[in-house]
């Protein structure tokens, strides 16, 4: 490109798109009301996944010469899936079967295999090759739904995917070849946007939530971006596929985490319960903002120890390992955390009485 005008005009874009958004929503009643275990104080509208939808795939059919026509196709599925949900909630089978639907045809249209795990000793290519189109689909589909049930704080899975996608960024410029560079320039601006009118930085009435519309469809997107450039065929390798575990390190360890704490009490690992990391920090006593920084920081290292180890040239093998060992740590901690708030408790009580 020989300009970067289109980069200007995402941020009035989106902007202007908000605020014709927010009212409608109200009067269509697309709105997030406080219940169960959502703690926020006022109906809020679920604009926000709509916004970024609508403009990052508006730039990018206007300025990206390869437009991908297949993966705008089942990220709008994924993305409706949401929305639909959004309005009135889907049955579990249901929901499922369309994440899956869309993201087969993803993977079989745009041959977005994870068959290549780098130099991994006990990886043998040809049963990853053979095996390439379930991992992929069962990778995917983890990652899409990982974003999804890490929203649930105020900006906490925008943070995650600009984290995720500045780390991109950041080893695609390094590496010298901008595969997808535009559509991470985009996402990145729009997240951002959205993530201001999220954190309420523009005024209460203007405050917006992603919906599952946009944790899915930024699930996706993440996916799509991650296994797209750490399975491209470029003579020099943008990212080892392990790489990839760690600047999403996170969003996995949580649901990983959870969907074993659900199995090992006898509860279906997709029962909604208030126990994720968010959560817990919550429970500690840190407010909503302060958790987001916590875990947004927490993030942000994980991903640059990854980036680090790729960089310098580790052993890949070594890094999954370092990261299994960091993931069975933050197990662990789930697994005891009450164990923690009652060693937590004791402690201030015995601080009170003296």
């Amino acid at each position: 490109m020989n300009n970067y005008i289109e980069y200007v005009l995402v941020i009035p874009v989106i902007v202007i798109l908000y605020l014709v958004l927010l009212p409608i929503s109200r009067k269509l009643g697309l709105v997030d009301t406080p219940r169960g275990r959502k703690t926020h104080m006022f109906a809020t509208p679920l604009v926000g996944g709509i916004g970024v939808f609508i403009t990052i795939n508006f730039f990018n059919f206007l300025f990206v010469e390869d437009f991908d026509q297949v993966f705008f196709i089942s990220s709008l599925i994924i993305f409706l899936t949401g929305l639909i949900d959004d309005f009135k909630d889907l049955k579990v089978y249901l929901r499922v079967a369309l994440q899956v639907f869309s993201i087969v045809l993803l993977i079989i249209g745009n041959n977005l295999l994870i068959n290549d795990f780098g130099t991994l000793f006990f990886i043998d290519k040809d049963i990853a090759s053979n095996f390439g189109l379930f991992f992929s689909l069962f990778a995917i589909i983890g990652l899409v739904n990982a974003f999804n049930l890490v929203d649930g704080i105020d900006g906490l899975a925008a943070s995650m995917a600009l984290i995720t996608i500045a780390s991109l960024l950041f080893l695609v410029l390094y590496s010298g070849q901008l595969i997808h560079f535009d559509i991470m320039i985009f996402s990145l601006l729009s997240l951002l946007v959205f993530l201001f009118f999220n954190l309420g930085i523009f005024g209460k009435n203007s405050k917006i939530f992603l919906g599952d519309a946009g944790s899915l469809y930024i699930g996706l997107l993440i996916a799509f971006l991650l296994v797209s450039i750490s399975q491209s065929s470029l003579e020099v390798r943008i990212l080892n596929p392990v790489t990839t575990l760690w600047i999403v390190a996170i969003p996995i360890f949580d649901t990983i985490a959870i969907m074993i704490r659900r199995i090992l009490k006898g509860q279906s690992p997709f029962l909604p319960d208030r126990r994720h990391l968010h959560h817990i920090l919550l429970k500690l006593g840190l407010d909503d903002r302060s958790s987001l920084i916590f875990i947004s920081t927490l993030g942000l290292i994980l991903s640059i120890f990854g980036i680090l180890l790729d960089i310098y040239k580790f052993s890949e093998t070594l890094s999954l390992i370092l990261w299994i060992i960091l993931f069975l740590a933050y197990l662990l901690f789930i697994l005891r955390i009450y164990t923690i708030f009652k060693y937590i408790k004791k402690i201030r009580k015995s601080k009170t009485i003296n």
